[in-house]
């Protein structure tokens, strides 16, 4: 056997000294033969074999492209939901791959071909080393139909992914722990393959879909806050108008709309709802002018390579209480506050980037709204979630203040 090595890397080094230009030539015992183009060899290194104790065929394949090369791929030999086990003792692999960015993610968002390893770069063909990302989830049990266990992280491995002809994705996935581990009965070293059809969902914000018509949101609830700018020229209302069905604390947990409004009012030390009343017309959220009587127009924001959606908003939801890559960003329109009381009235008409409106007419308690310059409603004592199927960038948060509020499911397998 080591003369059969050192025979193939007498063959390999004789082939890279004297052309460039050709290939290396590897014959196996089994008669196949390797073909190793020059360009795509670094280094060779003779190692003993790596024993796998736990190899598994996948059966099921999901995957997300957040846009910005950023990638979430999940295995797993049983049906998922979210990226999430459905069964007690169901093992699912969660990889991070940091891609080249697709020509156009919105006719084709699939990973690259190639290569990934692990490391802590964000550098193409990597997989991002992470605890949250890089793992094993384990199931052991289920509570109020939310998956439990273990989030168990890899050290090491490297995912190699190629394309049949007809489109047939093959992932090939190596790698393993520090250590044995004694929650999937000692296994350290895994082997994962997965062959057949992936379906991307696509959350690359710069291919959101647009609203196709013009709608009226029927608006039931209202969260927000009030707060100033730092040289107390105006106050500013960021309000999230929603027909989300919540829970009992406050968390979306179904289909519906959410109208993201950010409104600038007279400056008041502390919150004075009467401040709010009166016209509104549309102000550009990057530049402005920031001055009372306008609401801020919507855009999506690009920030160290990630996108935040700012300002004024349609925003949508799916049955599950999952934010969908769908907007309406404010271009124009009007917004009008009336306040009697303790109630206030917002009614809308909102245009956005592609000519439709969404218009909205609600009226609801001021005691949904917080005073953020209180010390008591500051932003450390009330955290705002969205309920993504992964752990996202702050593109996913909403900003609006409590009682509404969207979680994530996935970060409650966090033991380890």
């Amino acid at each position: 056997m080591k003369k059969n090595l050192l025979l193939a890397a007498m063959l390999l080094a004789s082939t890279i000294g004297f052309a460039q230009s050709r290939s290396a030539l590897i014959l196996l015992k089994a008669g196949e033969v390797k073909e190793i183009e020059y360009s795509q060899l670094d280094s060779i290194t003779f190692t003993d074999p790596v024993t796998y104790d736990f190899e598994q065929e996948a059966a099921y394949a999901t995957s997300i492209f957040y846009g910005s090369r950023q990638y979430v791929l999940r295995f797993s030999d049983k049906p998922m939901n979210a990226g999430l086990p459905t069964e007690v003792g169901q093992m699912v692999l969660r990889v991070y791959p940091i891609a080249p960015n697709p020509v156009n993610s919105a006719v084709n968002c699939n990973l690259a071909a190639g290569r990934y390893e692990a490391n802590k770069s964000f550098e193409d063909y990597s997989l991002y080393l992470g605890d949250s990302w890089f793992c094993v989830l384990l199931c052991t049990g289920f509570e109020d139909g939310v998956p439990q266990g273990y989030q168990i992280p890899m050290s090491h491995g490297a995912l190699n992914v190629s394309y049949a002809a007809d489109g047939t994705a093959s992932f090939d996935f190596k790698g393993g722990f520090a250590e044995p581990v004694e929650l999937l009965g000692n296994v350290q070293n895994i082997h994962i393959t997965y062959n057949g059809t992936v379906e991307y969902d696509n959350q690359d914000p710069k291919a959101y879909k647009m609203l196709s018509d013009d709608m009226n949101i029927e608006v039931n609830g209202m969260g927000g806050r009030y707060e100033t700018d730092y040289y107390g020229t105006y106050g500013m209302y960021t309000l999230a108008l929603f027909n989300t069905p919540i829970d009992e604390d406050g968390y979306v947990v179904g289909a519906g709309e959410v109208v993201n409004l950010s409104l600038l009012t007279e400056y008041t030390q502390h919150m004075d709802i009467s401040k709010i009343a009166g016209e509104y017309e549309i102000a550009d959220v990057i530049n402005g002018p920031y001055e009372p009587g306008k609401f801020l127009s919507g855009t999506l924001y690009e920030y160290y390579g990630m996108m935040f959606p700012m300002g004024t908003n349609l925003s949508f939801y799916d049955e599950n209480g999952y934010q969908v890559n769908k907007y309406g960003f404010a271009t124009g329109g009007t917004v009008n506050v009336s306040v009697e009381g303790n109630k206030i009235t917002f009614v809308g008409d909102i245009e956005t980037e592609n000519g439709k409106h969404f218009t909205f007419n609600y009226t609801g308690s001021a005691d949904a709204i917080s005073d953020y310059t209180l010390t008591e409603s500051a932003p450390a004592s009330k955290k705002i979630y969205t309920k993504l199927t992964e752990v996202k960038t702050p593109a996913g948060k909403l900003n609006v203040g409590a009682p509404f509020m969207t979680k994530n499911t996935e970060l409650r397998l966090i033991k380890k």
